[in-house]
């Protein structure tokens, strides 16, 4: 049968798998490493404990924190009761009025050193927090950069965590093809470990590059099943087919 047809190009390009979310790990606060809960390859959940630094100092300065701030309030409320007395012996023209100003003076006084000691009890406690280092999202350990007993600074890397779903691939394009590919294409997926199969996949984002001398582009594709087994660096072959926006006569390719 021969049937008139829109004229499609097809290309195929070499890419590579890449994670959405990638990071080297650190500490927020200096320390002593005291605990490390998981190694190379592990897969952890958001939230899971990674780390631990030596924390007894700081929890020494969250309780004398606590102290403070425990006494400073006492502190107002005998500033408040004091003031209550005076208020009245005064209606009673027993008390002079500058007693009650006084007291006034006081409270307030007292009530500005407890929210002090509070300010410094919640920054002791948001310290102590950042001894322990969670997971930032689920994920493998790609490395594991760190020991017991090892001291780290904020800034330096103690993993590396590495996303495990929502796989993209990357592939450089020709700048020729830029045009066509933001009016939109039919891409599909290529894998080594799949042989014989074609995955579905679609355009995520065309990003620009910043080398003028590549003369190409990146196109990012988004497969469209979360259950082909594949892991960042892995090669791929991304299929595209272009409309060329013509129309010719065609028959099939086994006629």
């Amino acid at each position: 049968m021969v049937r008139e047809a829109p004229v499609i190009r097809k290309l195929e390009l070499s890419g590579t798998v890449t994670s959405p979310h990638a990071a080297q790990i650190s500490t927020s606060v200096e320390g002593l490493v005291s605990a490390v809960h998981f190694d190379n390859g592990a897969e952890v959940k958001r939230g899971d404990l990674l780390l631990e630094l030596d924390s007894e100092l700081e929890e020494a300065a969250h309780a004398q924190a606590e102290a403070r701030a425990a006494q400073a309030a006492a502190e107002v409320k005998d500033a408040e009761r004091r003031l209550r007395i005076a208020e009245s012996l005064a209606k009673r023209n027993y008390g002079p009025q500058n007693a009650v100003e006084a007291g006034q003076a006081e409270v307030e006084i007292d009530g500005a050193t407890y929210d002090s000691f509070m300010a410094e009890q919640k920054r002791h406690a948001a310290i102590l927090a950042r001894h322990k280092l969670p997971a930032p999202f689920d994920g493998v350990i790609s490395k594991r950069m760190v020991e017991v007993g090892q001291w780290v600074e904020p800034g330096t890397p103690v993993f590396e965590l590495v996303a495990m779903r929502a796989f993209r691939i990357d592939v450089p394009v020709p700048q020729d093809y830029y045009a066509r590919l933001r009016e939109g294409a039919s891409v599909s997926v290529a894998l080594d470990s799949l042989p014989g199969e074609v995955v579905p996949a679609k355009i995520g984002a065309l990003i620009p590059v910043s080398d003028p001398d590549a003369r190409t582009f990146t196109l990012r594709v988004l497969p469209q099943r979360d259950d082909i087994p594949i892991m960042p660096g892995m090669s791929a072959r991304v299929m595209i087919n272009l409309d060329t926006g013509k129309r010719d006569l065609v028959v099939s390719r086994d006629a």
